[in-house]
C-alpha cells in the first residue's frame, strides 16, 4: 500500500501525462491537488506528440482533497484520454468525485470512462466538467488549434 500525504496547494501526487498500461492501486492519498491527475499534453505541443494516455487501471484508492477532485481528466489532454478504469474509490472531504476539464486551443477526447464502487463522503459535486479551464503553456497556443485523429 502506498500512503502519500502531499497537502501543496496546485500539486498533484499522481500525474499521468501520455502513458499506457498504467496501474494505480492500494493507495490513500491526502492532496492539496487532483489526487489523480490524467494528462495527455498540453495545447500545440500536445497535440504535435499526439500520444493519448490510455488503459489505465485506479483500483482501492483513498483520497481526501478538500480543494480539488479525486481522479480529474486534463486540463491538459491534446493527446487525448481513453480507457481508463477506476473502482473500489472512497472520496472523503473532496471537492469532487470525477472532474473533466479542458480548454480552447486544447483539442483532445475523453472517451471510455468507467467508475464503479465509487463512495463518495462530504462532496461538493459527484462530477464536473469544463471546457473553459483557462491557462495556457504559453501566449503564443492557438485557439482554433484541433489535433488531426
Amino acid at each position: 500500500m502506498v500512503f502519500c500525504f502531499c497537502f501543496l496547494p496546485r500539486y498533484s501526487p499522481t500525474f499521468e501525462d501520455s502513458c499506457t498500461n498504467v496501474l494505480i492501486e492500494d493507495c490513500y492519498i491526502v492532496s492539496g491537488d487532483d489526487c489523480v491527475a490524467v494528462k495527455s499534453g498540453w495545447d500545440e505541443y500536445g497535440i504535435s506528440f499526439g500520444m493519448p494516455t490510455e488503459h489505465l487501471v485506479i483500483r482501492r484508492l483513498t483520497c481526501i482533497s478538500p480543494d480539488s477532485v479525486v481522479i480529474a481528466l486534463g486540463s491538459e489532454m491534446s493527446g487525448g484520454i481513453q480507457d481508463v478504469r477506476a473502482e473500489n474509490i472512497l472520496a472523503v472531504n473532496s471537492e469532487s468525485g470525477i472532474r473533466i476539464k479542458t480548454a480552447i486551443g486544447r483539442g483532445g477526447f475523453v472517451k471510455d470512462i468507467h467508475v464503479r464502487r465509487m463512495t463518495m463522503k462530504t462532496m461538493k459535486w459527484a462530477f464536473w466538467m469544463t471546457g473553459n479551464y483557462g491557462s495556457h503553456a504559453d501566449k503564443n497556443y492557438d485557439p482554433n488549434a484541433l489535433p488531426n485523429y
